[in-house]
Formats: structure tokens, sequence, C-alpha cells
């Protein structure tokens, strides 16, 4: 069970005054979700570090206790681009998370928090490699440079395709705040945008 985790909870008072809107969330309220049982969150997104440094630590160390595992950003450029891989059934499935910058994260120059900024040529790169080491690659993209919008752009849609031809799976977007629609191309699976989603794949 799969989370866009785009909340980050209440750190030390510190907000990140590059972006606006921000969101977070408290401790409180990030506990109701634990009955969910959810198994992965997603933080490359363009949320991620509204709290600043201090409730990025707090969101990892949240999903840390509560062994909810997590990519697409951290401490670091190594970790942020790290593939989580995970055993389902006997399938192993290597995920990856990217947040495109038109969605606007505007992380401060300088910060130690890093986000998975996607890039196409990268992107392929790391799903090739990946594919080599698992069943399944499931590519997960904070994207689309208008909310609401309720098709795809075409670059929107020859990228995915691309993504597919180097060996992804599933594509799931994210960002827009709406349902988009679904493809099959070739035997892989392209979810344009599933608005801001819990993602239950069954294997």
């Amino acid at each position: 069970r799969i989370v866009n985790w785009e909340s980050p909870l209440w750190g030390d008072g510190s907000v990140n005054k590059l972006k606006e809107p921000r969101l977070s969330t408290t401790l409180d309220a990030a506990k109701t979700v634990i009955p969910m049982n959810f198994n992965v969150a997603l933080l490359a997104n363009n949320h991620t570090y509204d709290c600043k440094k201090s409730g990025f630590k707090a969101t990892c160390g949240f999903l840390d206790e509560n062994n909810i595992k997590y990519l697409g950003a951290g401490f670091g450029q190594k970790s942020a681009r790290a593939p989580l891989v995970v055993e389902v059934n006997n399938t192993t499935v290597g995920m990856l998370n990217y947040v495109s910058e038109e969605t606007h994260p505007n992380l401060p120059e300088g910060t130690d928090v890093s986000l998975n900024n996607f890039c196409l040529e990268r992107a392929k790169t790391e799903i090739k490699a990946l594919k080599k080491t698992v069943d399944y690659v499931f590519v997960f993209l904070h994207w689309g440079e208008h909310e609401r919008m309720r098709l795809p752009n075409t670059q929107q849609r020859d990228i995915a395709r691309s993504l597919c031809r180097s060996g992804a799976t599933l594509i799931a977007g994210s960002h827009v705040h709406c349902l988009q629609g679904h493809e099959q191309y070739g035997d892989s699976h392209i979810f344009y945008s599933m608005g801001n989603f819990i993602f239950s794949p069954i294997l």
C-alpha cells in the first residue's frame, strides 16, 4: 500500500518561505493514518521541504517508527535518488520516485535535504539498471504544470511511453489534484494522475 506523503510533520516552527502555499500536519493527525497500514511513502513532491529540515526529520522519524519505508527524498542526492526494492508474494518490485521542477518544490540553496528531481535521461538509465535486478519496476512521478487538468499533455505522454520502453512496468502520477486517464502501452500501464493517492497494486 503506497501513499503520496505530501504534508510534512511540523518541526521547530520554521517554514520554507520560498513556497506558497505550504502544507504541514501534526503528529496526532499523522497517527490517524497508522490503521491504514501503509507500506511505502513517496516523498518526491513539492511540499516535502515546506517545514524545512526539522519538519523533514520529523516526517522521516515518524515513518521509521511506524515501519513505513520511503523514497524520493533524503539527506543528500545519493539518498534521494536511491530506489526502494520490496518483495511481495515472492515477487520483487523496484520503485523509483521523482518530482518535476514544474511543480515548484523551491528548495533554497544550501539545504542538505535533497529531492529526486526528474531528469528524463537519468530516469531512463536508472530504470534500465533497476530492471536487471527485479521482476517489476514501478515509477512514481509528481508532475503536471497545471493543477486540475483532466488530461495529460503531449509531452507527458511521450515521457511516460519512453519510460515504459526503458523497462517501467507501471507509472503512476500525482500532483494535479484530480484523476487523469489510464493507458496500456505494450505490457506496461500508465496512470497519468491518481490524484493525491493511495495505491494498492495487486501482485
